[in-house]
């Protein structure tokens, strides 16, 4: 019985509908195809809109031979600028949705923003990636950052674990699994577990577990080991990317993403390590951790984004004084902390106008009184004014040689 527009109408509307709701799904999809094995963004790629992915989906495949018109086969496209397009997928994949689940969507956005925010070339891309990381290694708790192993497992090891681990959970994920298959699934997750993964290891691993965590079964109790094994790659992936952008990423603006993102992540632990290794070693006896937790170095004076954002959480956030510390440790802590904000703040022979005008109104915020204007001398009459007691055991500390030097300062406009 033929059917009246009125129905075919109404199917066209659904899938419509249905394919903005998948926008996050077919946005993975597309970053998996995007950047290729030797980290080159595609300019040729079999890429979706939301409309085919979905059509794809919900349609059987048999209704689509390769010489009709509704074929669904996934064709090369030019992509005219990958970079952009990277960054409109992630986009997409962290605010759409379109997973089968809560566990799916979650493994999907770490393995791609992980992914991207080290190897994707595009400079915002991966900037995105990295922020949008944070809310997920909150979740999931991450002690520290962990650096990509340096051997880490080959490509057959790990695909033969990955194989055991998909042939074992299809009997396991059935309604009814016996005690045996339940044994072997926990012992191919562990299998898996035991593995030095980098991130492109993590990547292949995490897709796998989003394949199996379609099925229906997959958030019965019965599969706790699938859902630790997942939640143990996703924190090691979130654990690198965070740990590669501190540690070898070149680019200041990525790289200034990578310090906001720990510090959401690591909190003042974090903070108080970024602003002791912004000035460089040997002009203070540090207090507080330097180096040692989170592997950072010195910037350059010209990576101004990397010293603007570092200092923009300081003035926003407060300075990173340890509470839990003895009060000696605190003062301590306190001064040396003012310490890297005056040094930046005074020494415009070495730094730019942005990083200075920055520590000043961290400096500013700590005090919780604007200075009168930015001036040089001026701001130097105003912060001796409205910290002496901190001043005073500032001097003590550093000596009185930067006293000479911070008065005899020229103004600078």
């Amino acid at each position: 019985m033929p059917r009246s527009p009125l129905a075919h109408l109404l199917f066209a509307l659904a899938l419509v509908t249905c394919s903005a709701c998948r926008s996050g799904a077919a946005a993975s999809s597309n970053l998996d195809v995007l950047l290729d094995s030797n980290d080159r963004l595609r300019h040729l790629a079999p890429v979706q809109s939301p409309f085919t992915y979905t059509l794809a989906k919900l349609t059987p495949q048999n209704l689509f031979r390769k010489d009709s018109l509704l074929s669904v086969d996934r064709k090369q496209v030019k992509v005219g600028d990958p970079s952009y397009r990277a960054l409109k997928e992630l986009i997409m994949l962290a605010e759409s949705g379109g997973f089968t689940n809560r566990h799916q969507a979650d493994i999907q956005r770490v393995r791609q923003f992980s992914r991207y925010a080290v190897r994707c070339r595009g400079r915002l891309a991966r900037e995105y990636a990295l922020l949008a990381l944070v809310p997920h290694a909150q979740r999931l708790g991450l002690p520290e950052p962990i650096r990509e192993p340096e051997m880490a497992a080959n490509a057959p090891e790990l695909g033969e674990a990955i194989k055991s681990l998909v042939q074992v959970s299809g009997p396991a994920l059935r309604a009814n699994p016996s005690d045996t298959e339940l044994t072997d699934l926990a012992a191919a997750c562990q299998v898996v577990a035991d593995l030095d993964m980098d991130i492109d290891g993590l990547w292949r691993a995490l897709r796998a577990l989003a394949a199996l965590s379609e099925a229906r079964n997959f958030e019965r109790e019965s599969m706790t080991s699938l859902r630790v094994l997942s939640e143990d790659l996703q924190r090691r992936a979130c654990a690198q990317a965070l740990a590669t952008g501190l540690s070898q990423e070149a680019d200041p603006l990525v790289r200034a993403a990578a310090y906001e993102a720990n510090y959401h992540v690591f909190g003042e632990l974090f903070l108080a390590e970024a602003i002791m290794t912004l000035i460089p070693p040997g002009q203070i006896t540090p207090v507080l951790p330097r180096g040692r937790i989170f592997g950072l170095y010195t910037p350059l004076p010209t990576d101004e984004l990397v010293f603007v954002r570092t200092l923009d959480l300081a003035r926003t956030h407060g300075l990173p004084i340890p509470n839990d510390a003895p009060e000696p440790m605190r003062i301590d802590a306190r001064i040396q902390l003012i310490d890297v904000l005056v040094t930046i703040a005074r020494e415009h022979r070495v730094y730019e106008d942005r990083p200075r005008t920055a520590a000043m109104l961290a400096l500013s915020a700590y005090v919780g009184e604007d200075p009168p204007i930015l001036r040089m001398e001026e701001w130097v009459r105003w912060w001796r004014n409205v910290l002496p007691s901190e001043i005073a055991a500032y001097e003590a500390l550093v000596g009185s040689s930067k006293r000479g030097a911070s008065e005899s300062q020229e103004p600078t406009p």
